[in-house]
């Protein structure tokens, strides 16, 4: 029922206009009420969803220490390196067997092969069976193709002999050699005679070919504190005739041994001295 079906038509009155404009403003006033309060409303929902953002970015941050009103912060994971992305030892230094890609030859080991070993710890070593050899010198046959001549010298009573020397020369088969040997210096077989002195300096001693004897090498010798190397030289690194300039030239063959005379056949360990 309407207040006002009795009274015909109040808002013609004076009393009846006073009356229509309170009641606008009573609804003016209840529609502001309600866009405030619905203002309100989306303030909190805002407001709990920001601390609840918050909260859960904290959670996941740190570590709560129960009894403990600080945080820890969350240990960061660490990343290792695979066991396969590391050089291994024996590749590094060329102390492998003789199958190996790259050699190391110093004056008392050529690869995993030593000076004072027997013959069959050098077998071992080497990963071949030395088959072949003549005057003192033992070496493998079943080398891979175009690999160098590797060999040892072979010292002492009958019976009871051990390594003397270590050796690796060219030949015309492995003139473009799959195998790679090298000094702890750096210097590689196969090199000209001026990288061996760019690498060894005034440590290098010039020796003469001799006009006769078993071999007749010319070539170089370096004194190193476990012993000596000797560098044979020839014209090209198929030739071994003595260059004609000993400044130049191909360095055809190298040899270690720790003592001047492993196989006793010369005085002073030279480029004559282990030619297996």
């Amino acid at each position: 029922m309407n207040i006002f079906d009795d009274l015909g038509d109040p808002l013609g009155t004076p009393a009846g206009a006073a009356l229509g404009t309170v009641l606008a403003r009573s609804r003016r006033r209840r529609a502001a009420h309600r866009s405030a309060a619905a203002l309100a409303a989306l303030v909190a929902v805002v407001t709990i969803a920001a601390s609840a953002n918050a909260l859960i970015g904290s959670r996941s941050s740190a570590v709560h220490v129960v009894g403990q009103p600080s945080t820890v912060p969350a240990r960061t994971p660490t990343t290792r390196v695979a066991p396969h992305d590391t050089i291994p030892t024996q590749l590094a230094n060329g102390s492998g067997p003789w199958s190996d890609p790259a050699l190391t030859i110093t004056p008392r080991s050529l690869g995993g092969v030593r000076v004072g070993m027997s013959q069959t710890d050098a077998q071992t070593a080497a990963g071949f069976s030395f088959d072949a050899g003549g005057d003192g010198f033992v070496y493998p046959t079943t080398l891979p193709a175009r690999f160098p001549h590797d060999y040892v010298g072979m010292t002492g009573p009958y019976g009871n002999e051990t390594v003397g020397c270590v050796g690796a020369s060219l030949w015309a088969g492995s003139k473009t050699s799959s195998q790679t040997i090298s000094t702890p210096e750096g210097f590689r077989l196969g090199g000209t005679v001026q990288q061996l002195k760019a690498v060894y300096g005034s440590r290098v001693r010039y020796v003469a070919a001799p006009s006769s004897g078993m071999t007749t090498n010319a070539g170089y010798v370096v004194a190193e504190p476990g012993g000596y190397l000797a560098f044979v030289v020839g014209r090209s690194l198929t030739n071994w005739l003595p260059p004609t300039n000993r400044a130049s030239g191909f360095v055809v063959e190298i040899a270690g041994s720790k003592t001047a005379n492993p196989m006793s056949v010369r005085p002073d360990f030279g480029p004559n001295s282990c030619t297996g």
